[in-house]
């Protein structure tokens, strides 16, 4: 019994870790959450912002260099490590020709494609200071001002902090597959669709909401195997990780801020990180992108940030935000997406 409660405690610990929640004190954030009616407008203002960045990295010939950059740096040996990963899993498992008649070579190479991708967006993504160029560029394309202020400010430095986000990343990632592995090895198949939607919605709704998450785990109610399966667990990952991913962009922005700021960007614009996160979260999941993609990113990230000055000088209550005053309100009939 002593060893089955130190067991749970481990569980208990891990869960907390990969799932930690930020407190916001003398403010009340319990109606911004994930839930609110106000998250999926901000969900797709925020794919939007991602689809604006990489417009503008397009029309600008500075920051479209700065992207093509990225590509030699892990091209060649990303797709080198896929192929190599792959070619030894089939061969461990039986047999190339094998392999290639029933598909599940399909299912190794998305997989190890997946892992690469997954490896450089979480720790190859910072190539000196490219990335602040990129965003600092990006915002002075609309609001030069703004730009020189937060250039001007001092970036506050936290590689333990930042660190911790990363894994606690990587954690609830393993959670959901080794889970899902578990579940469909041991338990029949009326257990599994019981158990599999519930799980999928717990992990993904505090970065989609419970209306998403509840239909991206429709999936579980259908017989899946090979390939496509790997492709519905993909999905997850890349849904669930789109709220960190989005945060992560813009850096930039928030490792320059102080106080309760920080906390209530998260808590009050989530849907607007979570829109713009998944659409590089998605395209960096491609191995030979991964890199381009994430710095690409702080064009998104930009787009955001000037996007959430403008709308939430309309709030009240509400945080003054950083570098606000440099950012002219938004419109009245804009503020519905807020």
């Amino acid at each position: 019994m002593a060893d089955s409660g130190e067991e749970v405690g481990v569980l208990r610990k891990i869960l907390q870790f990969a799932f930690h929640v930020e407190q916001l004190e003398d403010f009340d954030v319990t109606k911004y959450s994930p839930s609110h009616r106000a998250f999926y407008p901000q969900f797709v203002e925020g794919i939007k912002c991602g689809f604006r960045g990489l417009s503008t990295t397009n029309k600008n010939d500075s920051l479209k260099q700065k992207v093509k950059s990225a590509f030699p740096m892990t091209a060649g040996v990303g797709s080198v490590i896929v192929g190599v990963l792959t070619v030894l899993s089939l061969l461990y498992q039986g047999g190339l020709s094998e392999a290639f008649q029933d598909g599940s070579w399909i299912t190794y190479a998305l997989r190890y494609a997946n892992y690469v991708s997954l490896v450089m967006v979480l720790f190859l993504d910072k190539k000196g200071t490219i990335d602040d160029e990129v965003y600092f560029e990006a915002t002075a394309v609309d609001n030069k001002e703004f730009s020189a202020h937060l250039q001007s400010l001092k970036k506050q430095k936290n590689l333990k902090k930042k660190l911790i986000g990363k894994a606690r990343r990587v954690v609830q990632m393993l959670i959901l597959r080794v889970a899902n592995g578990v579940i469909k090895k041991f338990f029949p198949r009326s257990v599994q669709m019981t158990v599999l939607p519930v799980l999928r919605i717990i992990i993904l709704r505090p970065a989609l909401g419970s209306v998403l998450a509840s239909l991206v785990a429709i999936a579980d109610f259908f017989p899946t195997a090979g390939y496509w399966d790997e492709i519905i667990m993909i999905a997850s990952e890349i849904l669930m990780d789109s709220f960190s991913f989005g945060l992560e962009l813009l850096d930039p922005y928030t490792k320059r801020m102080e106080g309760k700021g920080k906390v209530y960007l998260k808590k009050r614009y989530h849907g607007y990180i979570s829109g713009m996160g998944l659409i590089y979260s998605v395209l960096a999941r491609i191995p030979l992108m991964a890199p381009a993609c994430v710095i690409a990113g702080e064009a998104g990230a930009a787009d955001l940030t000037l996007k959430v000055l403008a709308v939430n000088q309309t709030e009240d209550p509400r945080i003054d935000l950083l570098g606000q005053q440099f950012v002219a309100p938004v419109r009245a009939g804009d503020k519905k997406d807020s």
